[in-house]
């Protein structure tokens, strides 16, 4: 053999290591500089939500056998999450609701009111009044408290923002209103001559729904006023004739109702 260089050889193993370790580092050296747009294209804004009030339904997921070893079937509370909620509320009262958070890429910023209300009412947790930011934790509920001060409509917006800037928000649109007064009505019964009685339990007020009560029964017959606590009354006539029986109810609040007024024709 003459005298040269030695001859090097390379197998397909030690190519690849030769030829694609600078292209992978190339690679990934760019990858870093543009990570940030990565995250960004890859990340999802967070959403916030009002939380329904839970309702405990009947589980129709138990088989009847499950049911049969069970007993009684298995009792699940259920709720449910929305964007947006109408309601109304009465001025004296104040709203609750529940909010939560996801954030599935980790990225939530802060948690705040859109607007102030507080020309309108003011929005507290607990003792805490909620200026503008509230610190919230992803999949936690919060329950909130809402004062109205005046009546008429009322708009709480709630943005949830993350650290890209993307945000997404919740609204609470709620209808504010004062004491709505009672109704009066009474039926009446002859029992035996010239007895009577008088049974105002139809009587109701008109916000049931928000606490309202009627409180108070003032009955006007034959020249007599007779306040009772209770709906029905019995009364005795001193003589037969036609009377204009009248009827007042007030409600818990102090409100009255306008008269109700029958004529009872007593024989």
């Amino acid at each position: 053999m003459g005298l040269g260089s030695p001859k090097t050889t390379f197998n397909l193993e030690q190519m690849k290591r030769y030829y694609l370790l600078p292209i992978f580092t190339l690679a990934l050296l760019a990858s870093c500089d543009n990570s940030d747009e990565y995250i960004e294209r890859m990340n999802q804004k967070p959403e916030i939500f009002l939380v329904t009030d839970m309702d405990v339904i009947d589980s129709e997921e138990n088989s009847s056998e499950q049911q049969e070893e069970e007993g009684d079937s298995e009792l699940v509370e259920e709720f449910q999450l929305v964007k947006q909620l109408s309601d109304s509320v009465k001025i004296q009262q104040g709203f609750q609701f529940t909010i939560t958070v996801e954030d599935f890429s980790g990225n939530l910023n802060s948690v705040r009111l859109r607007d102030l209300v507080y020309q309108s009412g003011f929005l507290v947790e607990g003792n805490q009044v909620i200026d503008q930011e509230l610190e919230l934790i992803p999949g936690e509920q919060r329950t909130l408290f809402y004062h109205p001060y005046i009546e008429g409509q009322h708009n709480i917006v709630l943005q949830a923002e993350d650290a890209f800037g993307e945000m997404d928000q919740l609204e609470l649109n709620l209808i504010v209103f004062g004491n709505v007064g009672p109704t009066a009505s009474f039926e009446s019964e002859k029992l035996n001559h010239l007895l009577y009685k008088f049974d105002a339990s139809n009587s109701y007020d008109g916000d049931e729904r928000f606490g309202g009560k009627v409180m108070k029964y003032t009955f006007l017959i034959a020249g007599q006023t007779i306040e009772a606590y209770s709906p029905d009354i019995n009364f005795k006539f001193s003589e037969v004739g036609d009377y204009n029986v009248g009827l007042i109810v007030e409600d818990n609040e102090g409100t009255p109702s306008a008269m109700y007024s029958e004529f009872i024709s007593v024989k």
